[in-house]
């Protein structure tokens, strides 16, 4: 079963953070989040260093690559394997930077952690070969970086490091990665769209006449592509609005995927939480023309419409600002072929979800911090008609900040590409 998104990851922090700093803090950075990852929080300072040695030491006897890195492979998430995991990160981290692909190329299949030590042996490389005013293998990282088949975290280091050696790279491969299934390198591809959109707006902003409306014309276009393509919904976000200002109107709701089409019964009771694992008459058969008693009497399925701007259905519209209670939402989605989604949804409360009558996914928190796409569940859809349906809970706290009861749901793709309906 699929895990919320609560954390903000390593991916996603080098996202934010890797244009704000220079390349060593950002070695430092990303050495101590991934070496406490791996539970040797205690230990960051000493690996550091450790780090730091090995990128200045000169090198040793011969180095059994193939060893080193299924050593490495063999690492267990739990922590099994993680001394002699270090040892070999140690061998590989004194190779020569010809072996920088072959370290990545180990990425593919392999673990979170596995990855880690494997990221941090070719930045240990990386970084004492440009210490030492020495060049990257620019051909190979770049040769590397285009194959589309190596693992995306490793596609990542592989352009990260390229970039740093040939700073003219970015602008020679983003272009033709805009539909690329390494979610990082399509973000960067997105930005470089966007500030070549933003460009073509100031000038027409500066221009009059023909030329306004061509350099206008021009920023309309590339701001729609790269709203095709970006999948980040801070990016999405940003392009709407840089859109509107250009006299487009972009529809956010359908541009996510989001659904606004509910029907909706409650109230249940969920005092002292026992309605989230209790079973309702909605979890054993869907009878939309059912009455069924509920907390406080009769209930029965009526429609409920999300908000047309932002997506998120509220309940506290049809219900009222209730407490201690259960409710169940339900929507149809016409498939056209049977695939592999994501159902990806963001709440303060308590959910369950069902497709098609399977249950994916139980979810029992309340009033956490919500996030864009906060919980994701792969599911299959059959082709045809399928039905979701999710379990809402609200608790009894009555202080303010607990009053919401409400929640956004999209269908995509595994990168995020929302899924429309025919």
């Amino acid at each position: 079963m699929d895990q919320p998104v609560r954390n903000m990851s390593l991916q996603a922090l080098s996202r934010r953070t890797r244009i704000r700093i220079g390349l060593g803090a950002w070695f430092i950075v990303r050495a101590m989040i991934v070496l406490g990852v791996m539970g040797l929080g205690g230990n960051v300072r000493s690996e550091e260093v450790s780090a730091r040695e090995v990128a200045t030491q000169s090198k040793q006897e011969p180095v059994a690559l193939g060893e080193a890195i299924d050593t490495i492979r063999a690492v267990g998430l739990s922590g099994q394997g993680q001394l002699a995991a270090r040892h070999a990160w140690r061998q590989l981290a004194q190779c020569d930077t010809s072996r920088m692909v072959d370290i990545l190329a180990g990425m593919q299949g392999a673990n979170r952690q596995a990855c880690n030590w494997l990221r941090m042996a070719v930045d240990a490389i990386g970084q004492r070969t440009l210490q030492q005013s020495q060049k990257l293998p620019e051909p190979a990282l770049e040769k590397f970086v285009l194959d589309v088949r190596q693992a995306s975290p490793a596609r990542q280091v592989a352009f990260q490091w390229l970039t740093q050696s040939d700073p003219q790279a970015p602008g020679r491969l983003l272009p033709g990665m805009l539909d690329d299934p390494c979610l990082e390198l399509r973000r960067a591809a997105v930005q470089q769209l966007i500030a070549a959109a933003s460009h073509a707006g100031k000038q027409a902003a500066m221009a009059r006449g023909e030329a306004a409306a061509t350099a206008k014309a021009t920023a309309q276009r590339l701001y729609q592509e790269a709203l095709d393509a970006a999948r980040d919904l801070d990016q999405v976000e940003e392009i709407a609005q840089a859109l509107g200002q250009l006299d487009v109107t972009v529809d956010l709701v359908h541009q996510l995927g989001y659904r606004v089409d509910w029907q909706v019964i409650g109230p249940f009771d969920n005092t002292a939480h026992r309605g989230f694992d209790r079973v309702y008459p909605p979890e054993e058969a869907i009878d939309l023309d059912g009455h069924y008693t509920g907390k406080s009497g009769s209930v029965a399925w009526q429609s409920l419409q999300g908000d047309g701007q932002s997506g998120w259905v509220d309940l506290n519209l049809i219900f009222g600002k209730l407490k201690g209670t259960v409710a169940y939402v339900l929507t149809e989605f016409q498939s056209n072929s049977d695939q592999e989604v994501e159902l990806r949804w963001s709440t303060p409360n308590a959910t369950k979800l069902w497709v098609n009558g399977q249950q994916v996914a139980t979810y029992e928190s309340y009033h956490t911090v919500t996030s864009d796409d906060q919980y994701r569940a792969t599911v299959h859809l059959r082709r045809g008609v399928n039905h979701f349906l999710m379990k809402v809970c609200q608790d009894e706290q009555t202080e303010s900040w607990t009053v919401d009861w409400q929640f956004r749901f999209r269908v995509t793709d595994r990168l995020g590409g929302a899924i429309h309906t025919p």
